[in-house]
């Protein structure tokens, strides 16, 4: 009796551990927040999109310049064009590991996420919207350039409009980007994106004066796969950078939500190797 005591004692602390332990996630870049949110989507397998806020504020970035330039022999000392990014930090959190991972804990690890990244000394504030197991980061301050907190929308928060007509996700993504640049005159690329799969997918997309994020999560969606964005903001040159990014499917986190069936998906083969998962039809 005593023995099977302390066995069914055993099984209960070792449940009790696995249900608790726990792995350690860093980042030290100058998007801390954006790092840590791609290796939370390639853990779970549930979409993160990423923003990242216009920076103006002097304690926010930094001159590297000399450090990335390669060029500097061409210039004039102290003449060569400064490259700006934003100013170096470290974020880390703790986050259960791969497995049946429900979206109500994603979304718990995202809200302590940016209030970390919301504690420290550089960096904007964010929220973070859920939308059909999607989660978005969302800037929404930034301090100005004299330090004062002030409000601050992101660029995809920006209203688009686009004439509908028939044309390859890769040309949509293209006019949501050239739509950002008439609406805000700020330049507005595309960085690294599945671009043999998007030019083959096609439909018939628009905007009608609709927020950009709107219209890029309805261009995704309807390509069939499991896609992501990030959108990096380099202060000098001041410009936007999207990136967008498959997302492959974790079957245990897929288990914990049964709205989310991406059962069955298979490799969208082509010459490009970054092509994404897509669902058997």
């Amino acid at each position: 009796m005593k023995s099977a005591i302390v066995l069914v004692l055993g099984i209960v602390s070792a449940i009790a551990a696995a249900q608790s332990s726990t792995t350690t996630l860093s980042a030290n870049s100058a998007a801390p927040l954006g790092d840590l949110a791609d290796q939370l989507q390639d853990m779970y397998g549930y979409v993160i999109t990423y923003e990242a806020p216009k920076y103006v504020y002097a304690g926010d970035v930094e001159d590297v310049t000399l450090a990335v330039r390669r060029d500097l022999d061409k210039y004039p000392p102290g003449k060569a064009p400064k490259v700006v990014v934003p100013m170096a930090h470290s974020l880390t959190i703790d986050a259960v590991p791969a497995g049946h991972v429900s979206s109500a804990y994603v979304a718990k690890i995202l809200q302590q996420l940016v209030q970390i990244e919301m504690s420290g000394t550089v960096g904007g504030r964010y929220r973070v919207e859920f939308n059909e197991n999607e989660f978005h980061i969302v800037p929404t301050a930034i301090r100005d350039v004299d330090g004062n907190w002030i409000e601050h929308r992101s660029i995809l928060d920006t209203p688009i409009s686009i004439q509908k007509k028939d044309r390859s996700a890769l040309a949509m993504i293209t006019a949501i980007c050239r739509a950002l640049e008439a609406s805000t005159r700020q330049d507005v690329g595309l960085m690294s994106v599945p671009a043999s799969f998007l030019h083959s997918v096609t439909g018939a997309w628009g905007a009608d004066h609709e927020p950009a994020r709107d219209v890029l999560t309805r261009v995704l969606r309807d390509t069939g796969a499991k896609l992501s964005w990030r959108v990096e903001y380099i202060p000098s040159p001041s410009t936007y950078a999207m990136r967008i990014a498959a997302v492959q499917d974790r079957a245990d986190s897929a288990g914990a939500d049964k709205d989310q069936q991406n059962a069955g998906a298979a490799e969208h083969t082509s010459d490009d190797a970054s092509a994404p998962v897509v669902p058997n039809r």
